[in-house]
């Protein structure tokens, strides 16, 4: 097949899809048989952030708390059946095998409301100095990071061996709160070889940035993606 009628094919896929999320109801997207699963879960996530589907979006809006999952989903399906009923968009379709296909998107879409909501909730978090669990993380990465080297004290300028830019760490955590802790200790964790080894080369005379603020920048650009996603 050449190559510039499957460029052309390729385009013409794509506005239709475009289209499709401005034209078609939740539930004929669901009954396109051609479309991929992930295919599937973006058109509606589109149509429902349309204006149209305004009422079907608060329903998630308002919820307070997004820990059950199913009940949501159920939620939201039975107000967003109603809406396109409402609407005569899908009297001729087949609810039966439609639902449970829609109700998979909605879910996958609140599961990763969930984990938006978990991670922007521990970037708002500051560093609390009376939380045993934030000053246990804290040891626990200078332990990660130098097993043999023992800390003098909570408040000194060992801390800068590690990438710290002062002698309390805790200045470091201003900008992304506790998750920068989290990410880091987990990096630590997961990964102790090449922890250690990005540490020994960042303190190199070459070296042009300290390792944690630069490693904080990174954090902060992964949770704007994570916050951009629908």
């Amino acid at each position: 097949m050449p190559r510039w009628f499957l460029r052309h094919l390729l385009s013409v896929l794509s506005i239709f899809l475009s289209l499709a999320s401005k034209l078609f109801s939740a539930q004929t997207i669901c009954f396109l048989p051609f479309l991929t699963l992930s295919q599937r879960h973006k058109l509606i996530m589109r149509r429902l952030n349309t204006s149209s589907y305004e009422n079907v979006w608060k329903v998630f809006l308002d919820k307070k708390n997004l820990d059950d999952c199913n009940a949501i989903v159920n939620d939201i399906t039975k107000c967003l059946v109603k809406h396109e009923e409402r609407m005569a968009l899908t009297a001729w379709l087949p609810k039966q095998s439609i639902l449970p296909q829609l109700q998979t998107s909605l879910r996958s879409f609140v599961l990763l409301q969930q984990v938006k909501h978990r991670i922007t909730a521990k970037a708002a978090t500051p560093f609390d100095t009376q939380n045993t669990t934030h000053e246990d993380m804290l040891n626990q990465l200078w332990q990660s990071l130098k097993p043999s080297t023992p800390l003098a004290s909570r408040i000194s300028h060992q801390w800068g061996d590690i990438g710290f830019q002062g002698n309390d760490p805790i200045t470091d955590f201003r900008g992304m709160g506790i998750l920068s802790l989290y990410c880091l200790l987990f990096y630590c964790r997961r990964f102790p070889d090449t922890s250690k080894r990005h540490l020994e080369l960042t303190q190199r005379a070459e070296t042009l940035y300290p390792p944690l603020p630069f490693t904080q920048k990174i954090i902060r650009c992964l949770l704007m993606f994570v916050v951009s996603l629908t």
